[in-house]
């Protein structure tokens, strides 16, 4: 998705020309047609936030798009923080921004909490929507529409308060609740636009161009929104006063090359060319029959033209819309996800994913770093192989320096050179564009260089959120690699540059020139049914798995308070049996996860990162080498998992560094059943040498029960939870249903394909 600016485009001293959501109705097709039209921007249809974030079914039933439909503006019915959260950061990377419907006047709508119900609740609102604006950096907006209120002072006061909340723009159908289809409140959205600086858009009795021109100039709002007239006149925005019959052309041909319903594509024809057909038929008998006769064409027209559309798509084509990534920042999951447009597998994915996340995120990984991959393909059943580019740097020469052997790339070059289907260059170019281009800087990294002001000189100054960093030096060096591989780092040009400074230099050089990743063959324990593998210097994770899998717990009573006590209690259990002879502190190493998956059903799981924070501090062509600090970052754990009762059974991807966190999200999506984002996101527990760590903040809160029963394990020592926290990324599938998710507290947002 494009970066295209919505607030920008509303500053133009032009009337913006905007199609309302409309259920049913405002799908890609629909966009599609009056996008030729005229029309500047498009809403979807209001999509129900909770179910669009459990359901993969509803998210793929909800909410279709491509990279030509936009500006694009994702609706969403939503009533709780969390679930508008988790949808907009869902539809974040396919968007321009989201909306929140708070004028919806359907009667369940409203008993239910939704739509319209949100005007009487402005806090709520302004929480909403400023819950979502500090989690997605602009140029995404985060908008609402909203109706009337019977006392404009409350209209008034509303919208102030969604100023306050940093609101995108806000769009206003000038009429209450109550009202249908009487003529909108002209003298009131003037009111509105007297009192309000935000830009706002007029929604109401635009039913032609001439009709929301005038709205135009006389509310004096940046936008018109039109909903029933551009339903029966796509051409409405072009200024044609009817649908003309090219319109009615440009629908079949787009229905033709995009897969649609047949209602869909009955209704919209009903609307657009409806009122033709009562002009040439009259009424009564006569009308029934031609309809009844055009229906039938319609029908086969329809079946003909999907037997022949789906016949003529490439069968690369239809595997890749089996695809997902999930990675700490979105642009590196977009990445992942174009590789797979491209014919990539999820090798290639994961490989160029967390090359990105190199770049974007130093203070948790980087080209000076280690770490270790798993792969493993369920419909083959081969073993799962890990590539191990950790355990294997931490000695002879570089010891003795006390830095890290460089391993990242060269453990991702060998994993992509072996199993990916790409030319190396190919997976490499899309990150050297985004660091030549410049990336957005995330909250993470500005705090983590903020702790530290030495690293400001390598940014000349301070970092804030959301301004766009460009990297030369580094773009430099990712462009040697594009070009001439791993080599350039370990045997040529870059080695000498990053080993300049040290009185090693020739024998460092030399191991360089020679290292080489390990492979070996994953682990495997069981748990309900399931196989879970793991990477062979994690042998504790057997541990784990064995005592949660002896546990007398069912699924119909695993999310019981009971049963959730038992589990965080035999976890502490394992936890001071292993750790009591020893002098246990948090671990300093830093990491991030990068999950994929494709269409063979390949998963990949990589897990890589830094000794601490930017590592040893000392940059060397663009990146920072790694200590050592008697860490082997032999805490990282990739995670793959399956059913072993059949082939369409629940299967995934994930990781992190540490066993106790692994343990907790497999009880909660194998045990628990919990969809992929209730798993991830739920409030964790974290063990320290003399308890436990609970989480405790805004967006993951223990419940109180729960938090009550354990209490006796909890530290007693005071212990910042945020420090404590770990991010997960994970990507499910049950038959051919695919789920994705990057964890909140890692700031990340998943991408499908």
């Amino acid at each position: 998705m494009t970066t295209t600016d919505v607030v920008e485009m509303l500053k133009e001293p032009r009337m913006i020309k905007i199609c309302a959501p409309m259920v049913r109705y405002s799908k890609l097709q629909f966009r599609t047609l009056v996008r030729r039209y005229g029309c500047d921007i498009c809403f979807t249809p209001m999509i129900l936030a909770d179910s669009f974030v459990q359901s993969s079914k509803a998210r793929d039933n909800e909410f279709t798009t491509h990279e030509k439909d936009q500006p694009l503006i994702v609706q969403f019915a939503a009533k709780t923080v969390n679930d508008f959260v988790d949808a907009s950061e869902m539809v974040a990377p396919y968007c321009n921004g989201v909306d929140l419907n708070c004028g919806c006047p359907q009667r369940w709508a409203m008993q239910e909490g939704y739509g319209a119900d949100l005007l009487r609740k402005p806090e709520l609102v302004k929480d909403l929507v400023s819950q979502v604006r500090n989690r997605i950096p602009r140029p995404f907006t985060v908008s609402a529409k909203i109706r009337l209120l019977k006392d404009i002072r409350q209209t008034i006061a509303l919208c102030q308060t969604l100023e306050k909340a940093d609101a995108s723009f806000l769009t206003i159908h000038a009429r209450t609740p109550e009202m249908r289809n009487e003529p909108i409140d002209l003298d009131k959205l003037k009111l509105l636009r007297d009192h309000v600086r935000l830009p706002l858009v007029a929604n109401g009795d635009a039913k032609s161009l001439e009709s929301a021109e005038s709205l135009f100039k006389e509310s004096g709002c940046e936008g018109v929104m039109s909903a029933r007239g551009i339903l029966t006149n796509p051409a409405l925005f072009s200024g044609l006063s009817a649908t003309p019959l090219a319109c009615v052309q440009d629908w079949l041909d787009i229905t033709s090359t995009v897969p649609t319903e047949f209602q869909c594509f009955h209704h919209h024809l009903v609307f657009i060319y409806g009122y033709r057909l009562c002009a040439y038929c009259g009424n009564g008998l006569k009308f029934i029959i031609f309809c009844f006769i055009a229906l039938t064409f319609a029908i086969t027209t329809m079946l003909v033209l999907q037997i022949l559309y789906t016949e003529s798509i490439p069968q690369s084509s239809l595997h890749g819309a089996h695809g997902a990534v999930a990675t700490d920042y979105s642009n590196c999951s977009q990445i992942g996800t174009k590789i797979l447009a491209r014919s990539g597998n999820a090798v290639d994915a994961a490989v160029a994913a967390t090359i990105c996340m190199a770049v974007v995120a130093p203070h948790k990984t980087g080209l000076g770093g280690g770490g270790y991959i798993m792969i493993y393909n369920y419909k083959n059943y081969t073993h799962p192989i890990v590539i191990d580019f950790a355990s294997n740097t931490t000695t002879g020469f570089f010891a003795e320096a006390g830095i890290r052997l460089p391993a990242l790339l060269k453990g991702l070059e060998f994993a992509q050179r072996s199993y990916g289907s790409l030319a190396w260059r190919d997976v490499v170019e899309p990150v050297v564009e985004l660091t030549r281009e410049g990336f957005v800087i995330s909250k993470d990294l500005a705090d983590e260089v903020a702790k530290n002001t030495d690293y400001e000189i390598f940014y000349a100054g301070p970092l804030s959120p959301g301004d766009r960093l460009q990297l030369h030096e580094l773009t430099r060096t990712l462009d040697i690699i594009a070009h001439y591989g791993a080599t350039a780092l370990y045997n040529g040009t870059l080695s000498h540059e990053i080993l300049q400074n040290t009185t090693l230099r020739e024998r460092l050089l030399q191991q360089l020139a020679s290292y080489e990743p390990t492979v070996t063959m994953a682990r495997s324990t069981t748990l309900h049914r399931h196989t879970i593998y793991y990477p062979s210097h994690a042998s504790f994770m057997q541990e784990v798995i064995e005592a949660l899998e002896n546990l007398p717990i069912l699924a119909g009573n695993a999310s019981t308070i009971e049963s959730q006590v038992l589990v965080a209690q035999t976890l502490m259990n394992v936890f001071l049996q292993f750790f009591q002879n020893l002098q246990h502190d948090v671990k300093k190493e830093t990491y991030t996860g990068v999950m994929a998956m494709d269409w063979q059903d390949t998963y990949v799981t990589i897990l890589s990162g830094l000794s601490s924070p930017f590592g040893s501090g000392n940059r060397m062509a663009g990146f920072f080498l790694d200590n050592i600090d008697d860490n082997d970052l032999s805490t990282f754990i990739p995670i793959i998992f399956h059913y072993d009762g059949g082939i369409c059974g629940l299967r995934g991807v994930l990781g992190s560094n540490d066993v106790f966190l692994n343990g907790q999200i497999l009880y909660n999506l194998i045990v628990r059943a919990l969809n992929v984002s209730a798993a991830i996101e739920y409030p964790r527990y974290y063990f320290v040498s003399d308890g436990m760590v609970i989480e405790d903040n805004q967006r993951h809160s223990m419940e109180a029960a729960l938090q009550a029963r354990l209490y006796s394990m909890i530290s007693p020592l005071s212990h910042d939870d945020s420090s404590s926290m770990r991010s997960v990324n994970a990507i499910v599938k049950r038959k051919d249903s695919l789920s994705s998710h990057s964890d909140s507290r890692g700031n990340g947002i998943a991408s499908r394909f």
